[in-house]
């Protein structure tokens, strides 16, 4: 899978080490980044042992993961989602994309454009679960490649702050190889101007 790079805020993310850990438990690991943390970006009023078991369960869920995984932290509401970044060396076809964009959600999702300096023009949207929670989606298409990333499950009151947050993060994500042609390949206003109405999974 093609690696990417990218710059984070260490006051509002957490990078998901990938593969095995070196002389540590998750556990350990997940206690140790979440101390880190709370005193690097001042946040005092952050649970530690609650921040570290989110920690420790999204490491655990993602050992081995090729994607890239990270924790983002939205300061005014003191919420913590997970961000997965995943990049296919394939396109998807159009109707791969809608339903990227568009799974089964309570609230139709709206599918809207969205910039990256270093992945060209996309798409994101924001979906709500069974359970009301929002999940915010972006996908993007430069030259023969697909850049999916999700941030959530996280209270809908969260959703718009901490998606700005991975937003910013998403816009510093980088490919090697990829030409200016690349970041042109993905007609956003021809797929958003060809929007298919089959779908069946919304309640509004």
């Amino acid at each position: 899978m093609t690696q990417i790079t990218l710059q984070f805020d260490q006051n509002t993310t957490i990078m998901i080490p990938g593969g095995p850990l070196r002389g540590e438990s998750a556990a350990s690991w997940a206690a140790s980044a979440a101390s880190h943390f709370i005193e690097r970006s001042h946040a005092g009023q952050v649970d530690a042992v609650a921040l570290a078991g989110v920690l420790e369960h999204v490491r655990g869920a993602t050992t081995n993961d090729p994607d890239t995984n990270t924790i983002i932290f939205e300061p005014q509401t003191h919420s913590f989602a997970h961000l997965r970044i995943s990049v296919l060396d394939a396109s998807f076809s159009d109707e791969a994309k809608r339903g990227f964009l568009s799974p089964p959600s309570v609230v139709r999702p709206q599918i809207r454009r969205a910039e990256s300096p270093g992945l060209g023009a996309g798409c994101s949207s924001t979906v709500m679960d069974d359970d009301r929670q929002g999940v915010v989606r972006w996908l993007f298409a430069p030259g023969g490649m697909t850049v999916c990333a999700v941030l959530g499950p996280l209270p809908p009151t969260s959703v718009m702050l901490t998606a700005a947050t991975a937003e910013a993060l998403l816009g510093t994500v980088r490919i090697h190889g990829i030409t200016e042609a690349d970041l042109r390949a993905f007609d956003v206003d021809a797929f958003l101007a060809t929007r298919s109405e089959e779908g069946s999974g919304w309640a509004v």
